[in-house]
């Protein structure tokens, strides 16, 4: 590969970052990343603490903008992070039923191809889906109610959203219908 293909980037979390860039942002990189669909090459070139060298680096790699895949040129420009949870601006917010119905509608009559459906199943399945790992439950009161399953088949054996019971570990005092997960 030469200097001038390519997309050089900044980030803490790469992988999400690399995950972020197929759905947002850079128009080229998005057609890019479509057009070369599993041709691509993901690595990590560089690795380091001070902020400075890093962008250092990323002005010697595109020094010109639109160089690449890149739109912007390099080195100056330091990544905005996706604000999630509490730093999210919608956090909290509560969509009024007219805008829930806009959102239900966009998103009903979806039609999935039998290929896409396999392979939601397969990120479903297997240790990698987070209701496929082994957990902890406990009641509000921190009783221990089950041991060593996990959140996809406690969920459904106890008609509890399983994302809900998934966010209990990450935040301490929040329950999903009593009980919280934890661990192993």
């Amino acid at each position: 590969m030469r200097i001038d293909e390519g997309y050089i980037g900044i980030s803490k979390e790469p992988k999400r970052r690399w995950a972020v860039h197929r759905c947002y942002g850079n128009t080229h990189l998005k057609r890019a990343l479509k057009k070369y669909k599993g041709k691509i090459k993901y690595s990590i070139l560089s690795s380091s603490e001070s902020v400075e060298q890093i962008l250092w680096e990323e002005n010697l790699l595109r020094p010109f903008p639109n160089m690449g895949w890149n739109i912007l040129e390099g080195g100056k420009h330091i990544p905005r992070n996706i604000k999630v949870g509490k730093d999210h601006p919608n956090y909290g917010r509560k969509f009024s039923d007219e805008v829930r119905k806009k959102i239900s509608d966009s998103l009903k009559g979806r039609i999935r191809s039998e290929e896409h459906c396999k392979k939601i199943s397969q990120n479903k399945s297997g240790n990698k889906h987070h209701a496929a790992k082994p957990v902890n439950i406990y009641t509000k009161d921190g009783t221990l109610v089950a041991e060593n399953v996990t959140i996809g088949e406690f969920s459904r054996l106890n008609g509890i959203s399983g994302s809900n019971l998934h966010r209990t570990m990450k935040n301490e005092g929040y329950t999903a219908g009593g009980f919280y997960a934890r661990r192993i």
